[in-house]
């Protein structure tokens, strides 16, 4: 079975950079891939919603919300680990 279409272009747009704009944790814009605006992504729930006819018309996981969801993974996976070894080896490692 082949790859989702959708998935493959929402990798693309989240790893070329400058397409998606976080507005805040629970909306999102991402460019239009023919130049003309951009799309709103918003977490409904546990689902994202997008403004584009592919997701409002078929009611379908669009590439927009893969992008969101690509980028989302991509950021978690270059947070750094935010512990600290304490000095006293008798102290438990602190979570910052």
């Amino acid at each position: 079975m082949g790859e989702n279409p959708r998935e493959l272009k929402g990798r693309e747009i989240a790893e070329n950079g400058n397409q998606i704009k976080r507005v805040n944790p629970l909306a999102y814009t991402v460019k239009s891939q023919n130049g003309n605006g951009a799309y709103s992504i918003l977490k409904d729930g546990s689902e994202w919603k997008c403004s584009c006819p592919d997701h409002t018309h078929r009611n379908v996981k669009c590439k927009h919300i893969w992008a969101v969801e690509f980028s989302l993974a991509l950021r978690e996976s270059r947070q750094p680990n935010r512990s600290c070894t304490c000095p006293d080896s008798r102290l438990p490692r602190l979570r910052i």
